[in-house]
């Protein structure tokens, strides 16, 4: 076994290990209050309060979580706890969810009833932590602050990124050399993936976390070595910086894929439409776009007004629930294999 194939394994066996730790907490809270199929509260496990949020304030009374009917899938929550940071205009976290999968279909991308979108905190890196927020809020943030509002977004999780990226953009275009620039939590998913399937790819990210990550077992480079002879070898661009000085005089063709907010994006012949399921109605929502970048693309990334409209906020979605297992059973394995279940209401 090579060297980074070995460095590889033991940063995931790291990964695999904190995330059991976690999975076996939540498993002994599941064992010690069990399932309660009329449990449809949020319940505040630090403070002992329920509370009930109208969209503008939180009252100390009972919320009742509604079912979430779809023709794709159908989930009722049966137990979420809030702590004490609940009591905010903006939304508040869910410190542990539960739920019941009453029916599933092929594979779920955007749930919502009414206002409300939940999704995993993707900063805490583990599926018990859940933002729950209303969208009129993240309108007025949008109103207010621009950048306040796409930071807020920004918290929001994205575990289908990766998978859409290979099922709708890599493999279809039979891309074989990538690179990934970004050190979040979508950079080292998509990267796992990529190294599972036998896909080539180059992490570039900031050099003060260069010996981390490759310590993960990463094929990394440091962000300031990228160059012309490095792009001359790829054939895709997957940007989670936005950040185009690196690569703003490429002289050939290759594939360049960014994220931007819906429905904010500004019309360009240069920007077609994704290929990806589009998440609609749901404001502030994000999905990525192809961008195919050819000899004279100075047009493109010398618009400033163009490029600030590229922000990076995440996908919510869920995937795949085997219905013939349990769902803590299947929020444990999914956990473990660095998947993430991820519900939007």
């Amino acid at each position: 076994m090579k060297q980074s194939q070995f460095q590889y394994f033991e940063g995931r066996k790291k990964r695999k290990e904190m995330y059991k730790a976690m999975n076996d907490e939540m498993k002994k809270e599941i064992e010690k209050n069990g399932f309660n199929e009329k449990f449809t509260v949020l319940r505040g496990k630090f403070d002992g309060h329920e509370y009930q949020f109208d969209g503008k304030k939180l009252s100390k009374k009972t919320l009742v979580i509604p079912e979430i009917k779809l023709s794709e899938c159908q989930i009722q929550i049966l137990y979420l706890s809030i702590n004490q940071y609940c009591l905010t205009q903006q939304g508040f976290i869910v410190q542990e969810f539960v739920g019941k999968i009453l029916k599933t279909g092929k594979e779920v991308y955007s749930l919502q009833v009414g206002d409300f979108v939940l999704g995993r905190d993707f900063s805490q890196n583990c599926f018990k932590d859940i933002i729950v927020t209303n969208q009129t809020n993240l309108m007025k943030l949008n109103d207010k602050s621009e950048s306040n509002f796409i930071n807020y977004l920004g918290n929001m999780s994205s575990a289908v990124l990766p998978f859409e990226l290979i099922k709708n953009i890599i493999i279809p275009h039979h891309l074989s050399n990538i690179l990934i620039i970004g050190s979040g939590v979508i950079a080292m998913k998509l990267s796992d993936l990529l190294q599972k399937k036998k896909i080539h790819y180059c992490l570039a990210i900031e050099d003060t976390l260069y010996s981390k990550y490759q310590s993960f077992g990463y094929n990394v480079i440091k962000v300031t070595e990228i160059d012309l002879l490095l792009l001359h070898k790829i054939d895709a661009i997957i940007d989670f910086k936005n950040d185009f000085k690196h690569y703003k005089n490429l002289d050939h063709q290759l594939i360049y894929i960014h994220l931007t907010v819906l429905p904010k994006q500004k019309s360009s012949s240069l920007l077609s439409p994704n290929k990806t399921h589009l998440l609609p109605n749901v404001y502030g929502h994000a999905s990525f776009i192809e961008f195919n970048c050819s000899i004279d693309n100075n047009t493109f990334f010398n618009d400033q007004k163009e490029v600030s409209s590229m922000v990076r906020p995440h996908i919510s979605s869920v995937i795949n629930i085997n219905d013939n297992t349990s769902v803590e059973d299947s929020l444990i394995r999914q956990q473990e294999e660095d998947e993430t279940l991820i519900v939007s209401l």
